[in-house]
């Protein structure tokens, strides 16, 4: 019995310095947080369809808070299939300079030991693709900036990286000194996960006819 007695008190002090410590701990930690303040939710980015009937349309754009501040406003008016107060952006992007006769002749030079003009367009513009598929070439970004194709080719086989934009813009270069009619294509996703454009991609088209 006085052994059961002294076990107790002799843990007693060990319950009582571990429930001090953890209060302790508890309180100096309520007391030293700081508040961190409350943001908002982000919501995912999506298309918004309005119908725009006869006349004037006012599209009021409102923030989410509780004190519903505009933040913007459109006033669109439509007549028919003529609709005005729309905002609109352009881009416009310089033609690519056409070959030059030494163009021809540096880029004939490339390729004339595994494409041959006596071969039709179809096989032509296969054999170029194959060809040009097969260069030492890497992928990086930002990929070369200039638009001239001979530029790109002579850069590209100085080790630089190149992307899908430059590879088309090369490969339309050699189809044009083979005699093909090419021209390069940017294709897109229009929407994804509720953005605009965000991933693009670079081709290109031959024209193939009798």
């Amino acid at each position: 019995m006085n052994g059961l007695k002294k076990q107790f008190t002799t843990r007693w002090p060990i319950a009582a310095c571990i429930l001090i410590s953890f209060v302790g701990g508890y309180g100096i930690s309520f007391v030293a947080r700081k508040d961190i303040p409350l943001t908002e939710a982000r919501i995912q980015i999506a298309d918004f369809r309005v119908d725009i009937p006869e006349g004037q349309t006012v599209v009021t754009i409102t923030d989410r808070g509780p004190e519903s501040e505009e933040l913007g406003r459109l006033s669109i008016v439509r007549h028919g299939d003529k609709i005005t107060g729309v905002p609109e952006i352009r881009k416009s992007i310089a033609p690519r300079e056409p070959l030059t006769a030494d163009d021809v002749t540096f880029f004939r030079g490339e390729i004339q030991e595994d494409v041959s003009l006596d071969t039709s367009p179809w096989e032509r513009a296969n054999k170029i693709r194959q060809w040009l598929s097969r260069r030492c070439y890497r992928f990086g970004y930002p990929g070369l900036e200039t638009r001239v194709a001979r530029e790109a080719y002579e850069q590209m086989k100085d080790g630089k990286p190149v992307l899908c934009g430059n590879l088309a813009e090369m490969y339309v270069a050699f189809c044009e000194a083979m005699g093909l009619t090419a021209r390069v294509v940017g294709l897109g996703v229009a929407v994804q996960n509720g953005l605009f454009n965000v991933d693009t991609h670079a081709g290109a088209e031959v024209w193939l006819f009798d």
